[in-house]
């Protein structure tokens, strides 16, 4: 529970930077830069992984900001009783997993009861571009808008109101759920979701469950125009138009999974992407996780001098402490107890 806890600890300084970096340049920075990095956040939340550095001057900016958070946790914890602390992460990490399971399993009936898609178009455009996974489209009485799932066997679900839409349309709608098995996109909902379930405590890994669901959406708007060209973005932009109306009157969620609208029409439309913005970033929060899996100290994630507080806090032993205030004149009495 204690590496549980510095992990959701230590990953906040990391979110908060690609949140802040999305806020301020989404629109200069392509969507696939922010889903990478928010795959790098999601190994800082579900990987431990600690590098000892030895050294002075090789402390991490961050070292005492995490002891201190480090020994404020423990207290914490120590107060309120471990199994308590543990009984309620439980409950909560079950009660998450529960919901988000019984969502999937709603949408699992749907296309586990699907038809087989007996459309040439769809035939013809699949065959024009090929996956090394078979990739499978199949047609589900549902007012959702169309979904993929699978990692290894793909599977793409439409509406069954898909077969009167135009041939154009259909193969939209096709390059832009292509776009997320390319992706893996149906994977990184998977370990989304194990994260949201383990850290649920922690506000900002919703805030990065949330931004990174609607870069998802992006990047397979950009993975589909790719595909089509950037000469059919107005006439995309338009069948999400459409889409978002047909949703709406039927009751449905918004056009393909949509979570904003006006954002993905933004992205499509008035798109200026910048190499500079995209390299500073990546490098940006590359060094920042680099510092955050710092440690010169091994005590702050217990795997040495578990009760020794006064190296967690000043990241020296007691007799360093003490030879060096020696050197400098001072005399402690020798019955004195640290």
């Amino acid at each position: 529970m204690t590496v549980l806890l510095h992990t959701s600890l230590a990953a906040i300084p990391l979110i908060a930077g690609i949140a802040l970096a999305r806020k301020y340049f989404w629109k200069k920075i392509p969507p696939q830069v922010f889903v990478l990095l928010w795959v790098l956040a999601l190994c800082r939340l579900l990987i431990p992984l600690w590098v000892p550095v030895s050294g002075e001057r090789a402390k991490p900016m961050l070292n005492y900001v995490y002891g201190g958070l480090y020994n404020a946790t423990q207290r914490t914890v120590g107060a309120v009783g471990e199994r308590l602390v543990f009984a309620l992460w439980l409950v909560g990490a079950a009660v998450v997993l529960i919901s988000q399971l019984a969502a999937h399993f709603r949408t699992y009936r749907q296309w586990r009861e699907a038809l087989p898609l007996d459309n040439p178009a769809a035939e013809i455009w699949l065959a024009q571009h090929p996956c090394r996974r078979r990739v499978r489209v199949v047609k589900a009485q549902m007012e959702e808008a169309p979904f993929c799932v699978g990692t290894f066997r793909p599977l793409i679900v439409l509406p069954l109101n898909i077969e009167t839409e135009s041939d154009a349309t259909i193969a939209q709608v096709l390059a832009h759920e292509w776009a997320h098995i390319r992706g893996f996109h149906p994977l990184l909902k998977y370990i989304l979701l194990a994260a949201c379930s383990l850290h649920w405590f922690n506000p900002l890994v919703w805030l990065l469950a949330a931004l990174f669901a609607r870069d998802m959406e992006l990047a397979a708007d950009d993975g589909a125009l790719r595909v089509l060209g950037r000469k059919e973005a107005k006439n995309y932009a338009r069948m999400l138009l459409q889409m978002e109306e047909q949703s709406t009157v039927s009751g449905g969620v918004s056009a393909l999974g949509a979570p904003s609208l006006q954002e993905r029409l933004e992205i499509i439309l008035f798109k200026n992407y910048s190499q500079k913005y995209a390299i500073a970033i990546i490098v940006g929060c590359v060094f920042l996780f680099g510092c955050i899996i710092c440690v010169p100290n091994k005590a702050i994630v217990g795997k040495e001098e578990e009760g020794n507080k006064y190296r967690q806090s000043y990241g020296e032993t007691i007799n360093t402490y003490l030879e060096r205030m020696n050197e400098q004149g001072y005399t402690f009495s020798e019955n004195y107890s640290f």
